[in-house]
This record gives structure tokens, C-alpha cells and sequence, in this order.
């Protein structure tokens, strides 16, 4: 049995290998093939095998482009610490 942590959030695609103890947070997404061997921020996209974050995405579950604004509700976020924050 493995030991690991999913958000109910969280997406996964099918044929991910996920290593014991990762923790996936809130609104990630990893998509199929991909290998997580360390906790996954939450708000990403990740992908490969290398479970490489390519993408930001906001509370609505849009991608984020450099401006950090949601397009669908126009949301705003920041970066800090290596964590996507909303801005009030």
C-alpha cells in the first residue's frame, strides 16, 4: 500500500506513478505518464517523467499566462516563495 496524499482538487491522469510520502495539493493537475517523486505545489500543471511544472493555474482551474491574472474571473496572483498567492 503506498503512503501518499492527494487533494480532492487534484487531477490525475491515468498511468501516474506517485512515490510514498508525495503530497499533492489543491488545484494541480499532473497529467498521464508522469512520475512524482517529491510534494507538487499546489496550483501547477505538471507533466513528463520528470514531473516538470509548466503552468500556473488560478482558482477557476485556468492557465495563468506572465500577467498572473485569471482570465475567466480576473483574479490576480502573485509568486512568493515559490507558492501562487491571490492578491486581495
Amino acid at each position: 500500500m503506498s503512503n501518499y496524499f492527494v487533494h480532492e482538487t487534484a487531477i490525475i491522469d491515468n498511468s501516474v506513478k506517485i512515490g510514498d510520502s508525495c503530497k499533492i495539493w489543491h488545484w494541480v493537475h499532473i497529467c498521464a505518464g508522469t512520475i512524482v517523486t517529491k510534494d507538487v505545489k499546489p496550483h501547477t500543471i505538471i507533466v513528463s517523467f520528470l514531473a516538470k511544472q509548466i503552468y500556473w493555474v488560478s482558482h477557476a482551474g485556468k492557465i495563468l499566462k506572465s500577467d498572473l491574472i485569471c482570465p475567466r474571473e480576473g483574479r490576480k496572483y502573485k509568486i512568493v516563495d515559490e507558492q501562487l498567492i491571490e492578491i486581495k
